[in-house]
């Protein structure tokens, strides 16, 4: 876009000659991401390996052959947040969102930040796909099972039981799955989530 390849609109308002009106940055798409957490029994705390099963499905608004959603088993989550000093996640994603986002240049310099706007769960069918996968995900946590290994749900918790209160508690505590960035930024953006929904 400082090269005068972009929205003309956006370029010119910066002050950037226009080359080729294109809309670069209009339609950008990232996978949201929320992380069910859940506190690790004090035998398990050493669960190997920290990445498990990753289970790719169809949500009941998926189109033929479609796996439109999917749970991920991992450990993106700082022990320490967890009372016996383990935790375990099931991560749940849209994988091909409908809602699109944007990205936009601040300003002229490319020292500073540009403007990213996920635009997640914008449209009505990814939020209620992602409140499907969430559920999912809590009846695998609710597995006899599972419960061998984790011994409470931390996030969301046992208080987040109506569709009404999953989709704030959802929408409140969204990460970005950046399939572009390396698994650090996946892993403090969890931290970060985590933090921020514990301390309410």
């Amino acid at each position: 876009m400082r090269s005068g390849i972009g929205p003309a609109d956006h370029l010119r308002s910066l002050g950037i000659p226009v080359v080729a009106d294109l809309p670069v940055g209009l339609r950008m798409r990232n996978q949201p991401f929320y992380f069910n957490v859940y506190a690790l029994r004090p035998g398990r705390l050493a669960m190997i390996p920290p990445g498990g099963a990753l289970v790719w499905t169809g949500s009941s608004e998926a189109g033929d052959d479609e796996l439109d959603i999917h749970i991920s088993a991992t450990h993106l989550i700082d022990p320490a947040f967890s009372p016996p000093g383990g935790a375990v996640v099931l991560a749940a994603s849209i994988v091909r969102p409908d809602s699109v986002g944007s990205f936009r240049l601040s300003n002229r310099d490319p020292k500073d930040a540009p403007v990213i706007d996920y635009s997640f769960l914008a449209e009505r069918r990814d939020l209620s796909r992602m409140v499907e996968a969430v559920k999912l995900s809590r009846r695998i946590g609710a597995n006899k099972l599972f419960s061998e290994v984790a011994e409470s749900e931390l996030l969301p918790g046992d208080a987040v039981r109506d569709d009404a209160t999953l989709e704030r508690t959802i929408l409140d505590n969204l990460g970005s799955y950046e399939h572009t960035a390396t698994n650090l930024t996946t892993i403090m953006t969890a931290e970060y989530i985590f933090q921020r929904a514990y301390s309410k």
